[in-house]
Parts: structure tokens; C-alpha cells; sequence
């Protein structure tokens, strides 16, 4: 079981948004979900799985009880983006697809130069997952529905990425949220990565040029 100790740093009210779920209600969520025909709708949509030649499982595995360091760019909600970044992350943290501990807001040293980033402000046209890594900054946007891309980055180059989106979520607590970001997140550490890689210059919606 995973500390339920994290907290975010940038105050009370943060720390109250970023408290982590228990791992049983996302469980429940991904189990109840398909039952229940009136929320097919918010059914996270996932696009644009890619892999680059760069990821290695084995490197994923070895990444084992360190921090990731998580960054957020947009925000579709009505809460503080320091506070929206450290519930994506406290989210993510009830994933079980990656043995690392993510944190927005590290305490201590982070797994350098390991990153994920977020952009839930992305451009309606594809974009190639090195832009995702070298992101600065992004309009405040979002709203609904949830448009948003992720990408695992060894410094400014990405080793995964993917794209998800929701019709609506009320809340980045709602059950709809929580579902999204951990699908998202188990395709960024995919445990089996055979086959077919692509770059991380090419767009992501974009055929191959060609196999790696």
C-alpha cells in the first residue's frame, strides 16, 4: 500500500485538494463504470499511444520508490493550478502501472531527469510528444469536455505518450477524473512495449514514416 503521508506544499487548501483517493474507489469506479448505462459517456477516450525507441521497462522498474516530478499545464477546473497539479499527481499515485511515487511538488531530490507532463490545454491539431517535454507554459484554458495529452519525459525528450479525454467531470474529485488520469497513466508505463516505436518529433494522429 502506497504512504498516505504526501501532501502538496503550497498550503492548507492544497493539501485538502491533493489528498489522495483510496485506492478502492478507483478500483470500484473501473469495475462500475461499464455497468451503468447512463455514465458510458464519461468513459475516459484514449488516442495516440506512442512509444518511443528511448522507454525500457526494465528502466521503469529500476525507478522503484523514487519521485517523479509531476508538472500540469491548464486547468479545466475552478481551483488553484498549484492545487490542481498536486491532485493529478496524488492521482496518479493510486495507479498501480508505475512503482515510482509522483509528486508535483517534491519535498526532496526528484528522480532527475525523469518527468510526466500534462497539458490539458493542448492546440486542436496533433502534436508530436517532444513538444509535450518541452512545454513551458500554456493558455490557463480547458473547460469541458477534457481534452488532454501526457507525456513520460527523460529530460526534453519523451519516452511515451497519450492523449485522453471525458465528456464532463464536475470535479478533479469526481469518479470520471479519477478513471481518466489512471488509464492515462498505466499507458505511460506500459509493461510490454514490443513492437512497433515511433519518434518523438512525429505528431502525434500522424502516420509512421517508418519502424524503429
Amino acid at each position: 500500500m502506497r504512504a498516505t503521508s504526501r501532501r502538496s506544499t503550497s498550503g492548507q487548501s492544497a493539501s485538502f485538494l491533493s489528498r489522495p483517493v483510496p485506492p478502492g474507489i478507483v478500483a470500484a469506479a473501473l469495475l462500475l463504470l461499464p455497468l451503468v448505462g447512463c455514465v458510458s459517456r464519461y468513459n475516459p477516450v484514449l488516442s495516440d499511444r506512442a512509444v518511443m525507441p528511448g522507454y525500457s521497462a526494465a528502466e521503469v522498474r529500476g525507478l522503484a520508490g523514487r519521485t517523479i516530478k509531476v508538472e500540469v499545464y491548464g486547468n479545466p477546473f475552478s481551483v488553484a493550478p498549484e492545487a490542481f497539479a498536486g491532485q493529478v499527481a496524488a492521482n496518479m499515485n493510486q495507479s498501480d502501472a508505475a512503482p515510482a511515487h509522483f509528486a508535483a511538488h517534491p519535498s526532496g531530490a526528484s528522480a532527475e531527469p525523469y518527468r510526466v507532463v500534462w497539458n490539458f490545454a493542448p492546440p486542436r491539431q496533433s502534436i508530436a510528444p517532444n513538444e509535450i517535454c518541452r512545454m513551458t507554459s500554456a493558455p490557463p484554458g480547458g473547460g469541458m469536455p477534457i481534452d488532454v495529452y501526457a507525456a513520460f519525459c527523460q529530460g526534453r525528450d519523451a519516452l511515451s505518450s497519450v492523449r485522453g479525454g471525458i465528456y464532463y467531470s464536475d470535479t478533479q474529485n469526481s469518479v470520471e477524473f479519477l478513471v481518466l488520469v489512471d488509464a492515462m497513466t498505466a499507458q505511460l508505463f506500459p509493461i510490454n512495449a514490443q513492437g512497433l516505436r515511433r519518434s518523438g518529433d512525429a505528431r502525434l494522429g500522424k502516420p509512421m514514416s517508418h519502424p524503429f
